[in-house]
């Protein structure tokens, strides 16, 4: 089944939690969602403990979950994070 994910959505999300999360380690931390690049930058993964979106070159996309409620409440918690104002 293929999920619908708004690339764009997911990149200003990650700008987010870069921006405003707390780094450790090379992952920032924010509003329940992690955020994480690859060693060249070209994927950035948002994930928390049930579900992984990784977004590839050319917003192709990885979504992985453990059940299709906490998939449901990822992309609710993205939509949040999206749609928050951060100081």
């Amino acid at each position: 089944m293929q999920e619908k994910i708004n690339a764009r959505q997911a990149l200003r999300v990650f700008n987010t939690i870069r921006q405003f999360g707390e780094n450790r380690g090379g992952e920032f931390y924010l509003n329940g969602l992690i955020a994480s690049t690859s060693y060249d930058g070209y994927t950035i993964t948002l994930r928390n403990e049930y579900v992984t979106l990784d977004v590839f070159f050319h917003n192709k996309f990885s979504l992985r979950f453990s059940s299709r409620q906490q998939k449901v409440l990822f992309l609710d918690k993205l939509d949040a994070t999206d749609r928050a104002h951060f100081d």
